[in-house]
C-alpha cells in the first residue's frame, strides 16, 4: 500500500534554486521520528526511504512524496504525524540557510485509511 503527501508552494520550485524540501514523519502518540524525506531542487534527487518517489507537478507548484507504508512499519488504521520544512542552501556548505518550518509548532496528523 502506498501513501502520498503533497506539498504546495507559493511561486515555483526550480532547479535554478539550491533548496531542500523535507518532510519528517513521526510516530503518534510517542512522537519518535520514523523517517526524514528529502528532495533537493537543484539536483531533482530524493532520499529517505527505499521506495520514495518525489514528483514535481508540471507547473512547479507542488511536490508529491509517494512511498510504501511497509517502509515505515505502518498500515491501515495507524496514525502518523508529519511536518514540512524548506531550507535555502549554499552548495558544499553544510548548515547554511534559514529553515522555514510548517506548521510553526506541533505537527499534522493523518489516520491511514
Amino acid at each position: 500500500t502506498k501513501i502520498t503527501i503533497s506539498l504546495s508552494v507559493a511561486g515555483a520550485i526550480s532547479t535554478a534554486n539550491d533548496r531542500q524540501y523535507r518532510i519528517k514523519l513521526y510516530s503518534v502518540p510517542d512522537g519518535s521520528t520514523i523517517a526524514h524525506l528529502r528532495y533537493d531542487s537543484s539536483s531533482g534527487k530524493s532520499t529517505g526511504l527505499s521506495s520514495l518517489q518525489v514528483t514535481l507537478s508540471s507547473d512547479g507548484k507542488e511536490l508529491r512524496y509517494t512511498f510504501e507504508l511497509s517502509d515505515i512499519g505502518k498500515s491501515k488504521g495507524d496514525y502518523i504525524g508529519w511536518t514540512a520544512e524548506t531550507q535555502d542552501g549554499v552548495k558544499a556548505t553544510a548548515n547554511v540557510g534559514k529553515v522555514d518550518s510548517m506548521p510553526e509548532s506541533g505537527l499534522y496528523g493523518y489516520l491511514i485509511w
